[in-house]
Order: structure tokens, then C-alpha cells, then sequence
């Protein structure tokens, strides 16, 4: 193939447009914010690397070419991981889940997203460590990826000491052979006890092998998709469990998905051990398909409280059905409500207007309510806590810490702008600045309580107690789940 033109042509809208659309159809993969960036710097590594003249011919061998998609998803997937991270996980599978389990048959555990095998290798050690050897003469242990070169170094199992940031130095003595240049290989009664396979989870296609299983770890992986391809994977992840079997998420996924994962249209419920959560299917098999979920009684003092009646057409009214998730309901409420006599009643209704809109993915709506607010009062705390929440979700960090920062100015009891900025933080690798933001909001939390979040009703679907326990977590270790910024 002829040499590349000395200046290459310019990958323009149209063609970014088609190769966006075209990974969300064969991958799942979705990028926004920063991850645009991170598209447009595979493409070009992918189009030098190929030799095309021009972003139709990289087109065509994306399109057409074996081999080249894994190539390009490669360059796109942050595999970020580390071992025995948040390792109360582990512990669950190894003192609860497993020794109930034990004498039923084989136990099949699988790590979903498993990056370069630190996830199903830390499994597989904590077995041993709680168990001895010979638990691994009735479980199997698994990882899935959709990147074939990350699956190739996990069966490698090679690591440097980045791989065991905060690991008990016992251990990497006992599982780790050191080969004499800085870096470690798992030791091989442990490397062939683990098992990976190549698995597009947005696909259509997963191996036979993956089925009836016990346990299925899915930790910091809902990042890379969609809203709607994230609840198909969820779907699908509890098709793949055995009645009783367990889905362990992280705190990314519990944070992003709570209202989703606790609805029970997918036949799982959420259970606690230690304070640590896990969702389990009902031992009677069901078959997962979306459904609409039931509006949920609002508890006070113990007693339900009615739903309010379609006649309750005012503010309260609004409120009360978007706390039941009865979105849309509340905003028909609103756009009926007359025109308010003072801007302070204007913009609450605007608040909680933006609010919903956020809740229901619709950033841009939402993101325009904020402006309409601002343009009243430039410090109004809802529009700033709710133009964060929106940039954490296009996984804009930058804008994210700056409106959490203007929403900590405007009120200081409140808990969000400070949690959200240690999310932040931690994914820029400020662990410091994000270590006194999430102790920062556990003081506001705990003082103040969950109410106090700069919105009409709250922004995560948690439990106070929850919420206290998360921060807590996150001050001893703030390098929370988010990918580092490329």
C-alpha cells in the first residue's frame, strides 16, 4: 500500500459521527466528554497503523478486515485494575457465598470485564488463603474480556509493583514469583487454575461455558456504555446465574445503577453481608426481560403514603411522584403549574424540572434549566450541583470539580458538591484533594444528614447509612472505580 500523504486528511464530524455509531453497534462502547478524545487518538494510531490514505479506507478495513475491531478496542478500553481491590468483595465469596454453596456441585465463579486478570487472579488467591488448595477441586474461576491483547497479558499473569498498590507484601511473596527486572508472574498453581475466554457483553454471542453460574463479579465496567446497553448487560449477566447465584457490583455500578439493580424486573435482590451489598437471584429460575417499574410507596414514620391523586396539581404534588420515579407524571404536573408570582418560586420549579430531566438521561434539557436558573441568580445551588452530576456523566472531570466547587461556595452544609469532586479527583489521580473531599462530605453527611444535597429529592437511589458506609470506604482508600483521564 502507497505511503501515507505528508498531511493526512483531517478526521472531520461526518467521519467521527460513523465510527461512534459503528462501536456502539458492534461493542457497546460510548464516548463523550473525554472519551471523544480517546476515540479520535485510536483512530489515528489505528490509521497510521494500517497505512490508509484516507478515513474512508480505515473505514473499510474496520469494517471488513478480521482482527482489526479488537485492534482499534484495544486502544480504547482503560484497563485499569489493580489486586485485591475493594477487598471485602472477596471476602463475601470466600466466607459467605462459597462455604454455603459447598457440597451442591461444582461452584463457577466468573469476573466480567476482567482487564488484564488481576480481578479473577485475587479471587482465586483469596480461595486458597480462607480455603486451602483444595477448594479449587470443586470451583472453577473465570474472566471475560472483549480485548484480546489484555486477555493475552492476563494469561501471562505478568505485573509490575503497580499492580499491588496497598497489597499485603505477604501476599505477592506467596502468589508471585519475582523474574529479577522489577516485575512479578502469578505462580502457576494459581495461573491455570484461572480461565479466560474473549466476550463482547453488548453482544449477541456469549460461550456455552459461562452459563449456570454461582457468582459473577461485574466491577467498574458499566463505565464504557450507555444507559440503555448497560441495563442489557445487566439483563443478560442475570440470565447467566443458576437460581441463588450472586452478582457482585462495585461501588461505581451501585452508585449509577441502584434504582435499576433493586427494581426485581431482572429476578435479583438485593441482599448485605458486613455491610458489604451483593444482589442475588431467586432460587426459583425466572427469565430477566425488561418491564416497567411499579411506582414505590413513599415509607414516612413506618406508614406508607399514598400516591398523590392526578388533582394534585402543585409543587408537592410534582415532588411526591418524581420520588416515586412517576417522571414523566411530574413533569406534566409542572408544565401546568401557572406562572409563579416571584423568581424564587420560578426557579424551584426549574430545580426540580432539571432535577428529573437529569434523572431520565436527558442532559441537554436539564443542562438548559440550569443557564435559565443561572441567568437569575448566578449562585443558585440546584443548577450548579445538577451541571456537575451532568458532567459526570459525559465524564467531563474538569467540569465537574469547577460547578462542585461553585455549589460548595453557594451552601456549605450540603454533602454532594464535595463527594462528586473526590469522584473526580480520584480519576485525575489527586488522590490527596480527593481524600479530604470525601472526608469532607462524611462530615457534611453526618451532621447535616442525606437531605441535605442541593436538590428537590436526592441524587442517588442510597440509604443514609449507605451513603455514610461508602464514604467511609472511600476515605481509607479514595481510588475509587472511575478510569484515569486520558
Amino acid at each position: 500500500m502507497a505511503p501515507l500523504n505528508r498531511k493526512p486528511e483531517n478526521l472531520g464530524p461526518g467521519h467521527l459521527e460513523h465510527f461512534k455509531r459503528y462501536l456502539k453497534e458492534k461493542s457497546g462502547l460510548i464516548f463523550v466528554g473525554n472519551r471523544e478524545t480517546l476515540l479520535i487518538t485510536g483512530l489515528k494510531e489505528r490509521r497510521v497503523a494500517t497505512r490508509c490514505q484516507s478515513w474512508d479506507n480505515y473505514r473499510n478495513i474496520l469494517e471488513n478486515k478480521a482482527g482489526e475491531l479488537d485492534q482499534l478496542t484495544a486502544l480504547l478500553t482503560v484497563n485499569e485494575s489493580y489486586f485485591f481491590r475493594e477487598a471485602g468483595q472477596l471476602e463475601l465469596l470466600s466466607r459467605s457465598l462459597y462455604p454455603l454453596r459447598r457440597g451442591q456441585g461444582r461452584f463457577r465463579i466468573l469476573s466480567a470485564g476482567c482487564s488484564s486478570g488481576d480481578e479473577p487472579y485475587s479471587i482465586a488467591m483469596e480461595l486458597v488463603r480462607s480455603l486451602g488448595v483444595e477448594a479449587f477441586a470443586t470451583v472453577d474461576v473465570m474472566g471475560c474480556d472483549i480485548d484480546p491483547v489484555i486477555l493475552a497479558r492476563a494469561r501471562e499473569g505478568i505485573y509490575n509493583d503497580y499492580a499491588f498498590r496497598g497489597l499485603d507484601p505477604e501476599i505477592r511473596n506467596r502468589f508471585f514469583t519475582p523474574l529479577g527486572d522489577g516485575r512479578f508472574q502469578v505462580i502457576d498453581s494459581i495461573r491455570n487454575r484461572v480461565a479466560f475466554h474473549q466476550v463482547n457483553l453488548a453482544g449477541n454471542l456469549v460461550p456455552e461455558v459461562l452459563n449456570n453460574l454461582d457468582a459473577i463479579y461485574y466491577r467498574n465496567v458499566s463505565i464504557y456504555f450507555d444507559k440503555p446497553t448497560q441495563q442489557r448487560i445487566f439483563y443478560r449477566l442475570a440470565g447467566l446465574l443458576r437460581p441463588g447465584g450472586t452478582l457482585v457490583v462495585s461501588a461505581t455500578e451501585i452508585f449509577s445503577h441502584n434504582q435499576f439493580l433493586e427494581s426485581g424486573n431482572h429476578g435479583l435482590v438485593r441482599r448485605e453481608w458486613n455491610s458489604i451489598l451483593f444482589f442475588q437471584k431467586g432460587e426459583a429460575r425466572t427469565n430477566p426481560v425488561p418491564a416497567i417499574t411499579p411506582p414505590i410507596p413513599i415509607a414516612v414514620n413506618g406508614e406508607t403514603v399514598p400516591t398523590p391523586t392526578v388533582g394534585t396539581q402543585s409543587y408537592e404534588g410534582a415532588l411526591k411522584l418524581a420520588m416515586e420515579n412517576r417522571f414523566d407524571a411530574a413533569l406534566s404536573i409542572l408544565d401546568k403549574l401557572p406562572g409563579s408570582a416571584t423568581p424564587v418560586e420560578s426557579m424551584k420549579i426549574m430545580g426540580l424540572k432539571a432535577t428529573i430531566l437529569l434523572r431520565q438521561n436527558r442532559i441537554a434539557a436539564a443542562r438548559q434549566h440550569c443557564h435559565d436558573m443561572q441567568k437569575m441568580d448566578a449562585l443558585v445551588v440546584e443548577s450548579h450541583v445538577i451541571m456537575g452530576l451532568a458532567d459526570r456523566h459525559d465524564g467531563d472531570y474538569d467540569g465537574m470539580i469547577t460547578h462542585f466547587r461553585k455549589a460548595a461556595y453557594a451552601d456549605a452544609n450540603i454533602w454532594t458538591p464535595h463527594f462528586f469532586m473526590g469522584e473526580a479527583f480520584a480519576a485525575l489521580g489527586l488522590l490527596p484533594m480527593a481524600k479530604r473531599s470525601y472526608q469532607t462530605a462524611l462530615a457534611r453527611l453526618s451532621k447535616y444528614g442525606i437531605g441535605a444535597s442541593g436538590l428537590p429529592f436526592g441524587p442517588l437511589s442510597l440509604s443514609e447509612n449507605e451513603l455514610l458506609h461508602w464514604c467511609r470506604i472511600r476515605v481509607q482508600s479514595p481510588a475509587t472505580p472511575e478510569p484515569k483521564r486520558i
